[in-house]
Protein backbone atom coordinates (compact mmCIF):
# COMPACT_ATOMS: atom_id res chain seq x y z
CA UNK A 1 0.00 0.00 0.00
CA UNK A 2 1.57 3.69 -0.91
CA UNK A 3 2.10 5.85 1.78
CA UNK A 4 1.78 2.91 4.58
CA UNK A 5 3.64 2.52 8.23
CA UNK A 6 4.37 -0.93 8.96
CA UNK A 7 6.27 -2.62 11.46
CA UNK A 8 7.62 -6.46 12.01
CA UNK A 9 9.01 -7.24 14.82
CA UNK A 10 10.44 -10.82 15.86
CA UNK A 11 8.68 -12.18 12.96
CA UNK A 12 9.17 -15.24 10.63
CA UNK A 13 7.84 -14.94 6.94
CA UNK A 14 8.82 -17.90 4.57
CA UNK A 15 7.92 -18.87 1.52
CA UNK A 16 5.66 -15.54 0.93
CA UNK A 17 6.28 -13.45 -2.12
CA UNK A 18 7.72 -10.79 0.00
CA UNK A 19 8.23 -9.99 3.84
CA UNK A 20 7.58 -6.57 3.11
CA UNK A 21 6.95 -4.56 -0.25
CA UNK A 22 7.27 -0.68 0.26
CA UNK A 23 5.69 1.69 -2.29
CA UNK A 24 4.94 5.26 -2.42
CA UNK A 25 6.72 7.30 0.35
CA UNK A 26 5.86 4.21 2.43
CA UNK A 27 8.39 3.59 5.53
CA UNK A 28 8.77 -0.29 6.84
CA UNK A 29 10.47 -0.98 9.93
CA UNK A 30 11.69 -4.81 10.44
CA UNK A 31 13.78 -6.06 13.68
CA UNK A 32 14.92 -9.36 14.63
CA UNK A 33 12.85 -11.18 11.56
CA UNK A 34 13.94 -13.95 9.51
CA UNK A 35 12.75 -13.74 6.54
CA UNK A 36 13.47 -16.84 3.67
CA UNK A 37 12.66 -18.59 0.23
CA UNK A 38 10.24 -15.72 -0.61
CA UNK A 39 9.55 -16.12 -4.13
CA UNK A 40 10.64 -12.50 -5.35
CA UNK A 41 13.28 -10.29 -3.05
CA UNK A 42 12.86 -10.76 0.76
CA UNK A 43 11.93 -7.39 1.39
CA UNK A 44 11.09 -4.53 -1.32
CA UNK A 45 11.26 -0.74 -1.12
CA UNK A 46 10.17 1.50 -4.45
CA UNK A 47 9.21 5.23 -5.20
CA UNK A 48 10.69 7.26 -2.09
CA UNK A 49 10.20 4.95 0.78
CA UNK A 50 12.79 4.19 3.54
CA UNK A 51 13.20 0.43 4.64
CA UNK A 52 15.04 -0.52 7.92
CA UNK A 53 16.03 -3.91 8.87
CA UNK A 54 17.43 -4.38 12.55
CA UNK A 55 18.77 -7.62 13.23
CA UNK A 56 17.28 -9.70 10.37
CA UNK A 57 17.82 -12.60 8.33
CA UNK A 58 17.11 -13.04 4.60
CA UNK A 59 18.43 -16.20 3.29
CA UNK A 60 17.21 -18.22 0.37
CA UNK A 61 15.23 -16.12 -1.44
CA UNK A 62 14.33 -16.42 -5.23
CA UNK A 63 15.65 -12.98 -6.26
CA UNK A 64 17.34 -10.33 -4.11
CA UNK A 65 17.60 -10.69 -0.03
CA UNK A 66 16.79 -6.60 -0.37
CA UNK A 67 15.63 -5.02 -4.03
CA UNK A 68 15.55 -1.17 -4.17
CA UNK A 69 15.06 1.39 -6.21
CA UNK A 70 13.56 5.46 -7.20
CA UNK A 71 14.67 7.35 -4.26
CA UNK A 72 14.47 5.34 -1.11
CA UNK A 73 16.49 5.30 1.57
CA UNK A 74 17.97 2.03 3.02
CA UNK A 75 19.48 1.35 6.35
CA UNK A 76 20.35 -2.70 7.67
CA UNK A 77 22.18 -3.08 11.20
CA UNK A 78 23.34 -6.50 12.16
CA UNK A 79 22.01 -8.27 9.30
CA UNK A 80 22.50 -11.42 7.35
CA UNK A 81 21.90 -11.83 3.89
CA UNK A 82 22.80 -15.12 2.70
CA UNK A 83 22.42 -17.78 -0.67
CA UNK A 84 19.85 -15.72 -1.75
CA UNK A 85 19.33 -16.72 -6.04
CA UNK A 86 20.34 -12.77 -7.07
CA UNK A 87 22.14 -9.88 -4.91
CA UNK A 88 22.22 -9.76 -1.61
CA UNK A 89 21.11 -6.47 -1.69
CA UNK A 90 20.21 -4.68 -5.06
CA UNK A 91 19.87 -1.24 -5.09
CA UNK A 92 19.11 1.31 -8.12
CA UNK A 93 18.82 4.89 -7.99
CA UNK A 94 18.41 4.87 -3.83
CA UNK A 95 18.92 8.54 -1.98
CA UNK A 96 20.80 6.49 0.51
CA UNK A 97 21.97 3.05 1.79
CA UNK A 98 23.33 2.49 4.98
CA UNK A 99 25.07 -0.85 5.75
CA UNK A 100 26.65 -1.27 9.24
CA UNK A 101 27.89 -4.45 10.53
CA UNK A 102 26.25 -6.50 8.55
CA UNK A 103 27.07 -10.18 6.75
CA UNK A 104 26.62 -10.61 2.72
CA UNK A 105 27.91 -14.16 1.95
CA UNK A 106 27.47 -16.64 -0.65
CA UNK A 107 24.55 -14.73 -2.65
CA UNK A 108 24.33 -16.35 -6.65
CA UNK A 109 24.57 -13.25 -7.84
CA UNK A 110 26.71 -10.39 -5.97
CA UNK A 111 27.02 -9.14 -2.70
CA UNK A 112 26.05 -5.72 -2.74
CA UNK A 113 25.22 -3.95 -6.29
CA UNK A 114 24.57 -0.09 -5.97
CA UNK A 115 23.96 1.50 -9.31
CA UNK A 116 22.99 5.14 -10.81
CA UNK A 117 23.99 8.22 -11.07
CA UNK A 118 22.32 9.80 -8.06
CA UNK A 119 22.55 6.76 -5.69
CA UNK A 120 25.27 7.00 -2.65
CA UNK A 121 26.17 3.94 -0.22
CA UNK A 122 27.92 3.46 3.27
CA UNK A 123 29.37 0.26 4.58
CA UNK A 124 30.58 0.22 7.91
CA UNK A 125 32.34 -2.86 9.59
CA UNK A 126 30.88 -5.17 7.24
CA UNK A 127 31.84 -8.77 6.01
CA UNK A 128 30.89 -9.50 2.52
CA UNK A 129 32.46 -13.11 1.30
CA UNK A 130 32.09 -15.80 -1.53
CA UNK A 131 29.53 -14.38 -3.82
CA UNK A 132 29.20 -15.47 -7.03
CA UNK A 133 29.48 -12.07 -8.88
CA UNK A 134 31.19 -9.14 -7.58
CA UNK A 135 31.20 -8.92 -3.34
CA UNK A 136 30.74 -4.61 -4.09
CA UNK A 137 29.78 -3.74 -7.15
CA UNK A 138 29.35 0.13 -7.87
CA UNK A 139 27.99 1.24 -11.37
CA UNK A 140 27.03 4.28 -13.85
CA UNK A 141 27.97 6.62 -11.38
CA UNK A 142 26.68 5.31 -7.98
CA UNK A 143 29.08 6.41 -5.05
CA UNK A 144 30.06 3.66 -2.55
CA UNK A 145 32.46 3.69 0.89
CA UNK A 146 33.59 0.78 2.72
CA UNK A 147 34.85 1.90 6.27
CA UNK A 148 36.23 -1.20 8.06
CA UNK A 149 34.80 -3.47 5.92
CA UNK A 150 36.43 -7.25 5.10
CA UNK A 151 35.95 -8.19 1.48
CA UNK A 152 36.76 -12.21 0.80
CA UNK A 153 36.61 -14.44 -1.54
CA UNK A 154 34.12 -13.46 -4.65
CA UNK A 155 34.38 -15.79 -7.56
CA UNK A 156 35.11 -13.10 -9.75
CA UNK A 157 35.88 -9.42 -8.37
CA UNK A 158 36.43 -8.28 -4.73
CA UNK A 159 35.20 -4.93 -5.50
CA UNK A 160 33.66 -3.39 -9.26
CA UNK A 161 33.83 -0.31 -10.46
CA UNK A 162 32.32 0.51 -13.70
CA UNK A 163 30.84 3.15 -15.96
CA UNK A 164 31.81 6.10 -13.90
CA UNK A 165 31.43 3.92 -10.65
CA UNK A 166 32.96 5.63 -7.09
CA UNK A 167 35.18 3.55 -4.51
CA UNK A 168 36.06 4.75 -1.20
CA UNK A 169 37.88 2.48 0.93
CA UNK A 170 39.22 3.18 4.62
CA UNK A 171 40.78 0.66 6.78
CA UNK A 172 39.42 -1.92 4.66
CA UNK A 173 41.31 -5.84 3.84
CA UNK A 174 40.01 -7.15 0.01
CA UNK A 175 41.97 -10.66 -0.34
CA UNK A 176 41.48 -13.74 -2.02
CA UNK A 177 38.57 -13.33 -4.34
CA UNK A 178 38.55 -15.00 -7.92
CA UNK A 179 40.47 -12.76 -10.64
CA UNK A 180 40.70 -9.47 -9.07
CA UNK A 181 40.23 -8.04 -6.17
CA UNK A 182 39.61 -4.53 -7.21
CA UNK A 183 38.62 -4.11 -10.59
CA UNK A 184 37.95 -0.61 -12.13
CA UNK A 185 37.07 0.75 -15.76
CA UNK A 186 38.83 3.94 -16.74
CA UNK A 187 35.90 6.07 -15.85
CA UNK A 188 35.62 4.35 -12.33
CA UNK A 189 37.06 6.40 -9.44
CA UNK A 190 39.05 4.54 -6.82
CA UNK A 191 40.31 6.00 -3.31
CA UNK A 192 42.18 3.85 -0.38
CA UNK A 193 43.36 4.59 2.65
CA UNK A 194 45.09 2.20 4.91
CA UNK A 195 43.88 -0.34 3.13
CA UNK A 196 45.52 -4.22 2.41
CA UNK A 197 44.44 -5.01 -1.17
CA UNK A 198 45.57 -8.17 -3.11
CA UNK A 199 45.15 -7.62 -6.66
CA UNK A 200 44.46 -4.46 -8.50
CA UNK A 201 43.23 -4.01 -12.31
CA UNK A 202 42.77 -1.01 -14.66
CA UNK A 203 42.44 -1.72 -18.34
CA UNK A 204 45.70 0.31 -20.11
CA UNK A 205 47.11 0.80 -16.85
CA UNK A 206 45.04 4.08 -16.04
Amino acid sequence: TKGAYVELRRCVCRGVRSAVFADGRSKAILEDCAISRCTKAGAVALNASHLSLLRCQVFACRKSGVFTSASCSIRLSACSLEHNHRNGIEAFDVASLWVENSRVHQNRGGGILLSGAYASGKLVGCSLAANRLANVAALLGAGLSLDKCVVLGGRTSGLLGKGSGRLTLNDCRVRGNGLWDIEVDASADLSLTDCQVGSYHRPHGD
